[in-house]
């Protein structure tokens, strides 16, 4: 018994110092929709390239091994997409990830019909960012604003 219980102390001591560098909070990245730009489509759904930057306002590196995300417009869905892109973004810094969404044909159509001339579209942006940090978790995010309009429209 005398033997094991100093094994036992310092197995102890061991794990409590090897845990002291993991941070106990970890700040959630600041998402934002970066850009938005064609790549392909078919008769029934249009695939679109989406950046997204994510802005890392901690003190230390995050590494990313993934997202998702949904985007809305004016209240209705437009796309839904996903990467597995893994990056390490250092602190305090920023990177735009790349991700394919696909909106369906009759998703963007009923955004044509609802769109009004005369005001900018707004948008939700939510979704969940994989992060790795000698644990692996998610953090969701939500992020609201408006399009910027178009050169011509009023």
């Amino acid at each position: 018994m005398r033997r094991f219980f100093p094994s036992l102390i310092a197995v102890v001591v061991l794990y409590l110092t090897g845990c002291a560098h993991i941070p106990s909070s970890v700040e959630p990245p600041e998402v934002t929709l970066a850009d938005m730009l064609p790549a392909g489509s078919t008769l029934f759904e249009h695939r679109i390239n989406v950046g997204l930057r994510v802005r890392n306002t901690n003190d230390f590196s995050l590494s990313v091994y993934g997202i998702r995300c949904a985007l809305t417009v004016n209240g209705r869905p437009l796309l839904r997409g996903s990467s597995r892109e893994r990056v390490s973004i250092p602190a305090l810094s920023s990177r735009v990830l790349r991700l394919e969404g696909v909106v369906t044909a009759l998703d963007l159509l009923q955004q044509f019909r609802g769109m009004s001339a005369r005001e900018n579209p707004t948008y939700d942006l939510t979704g969940e960012i994989y992060l790795t940090r000698d644990l692996r978790r998610s953090v969701s995010f939500a992020r609201k604003g408006a399009l910027p309009s178009f050169p011509g429209t009023p």
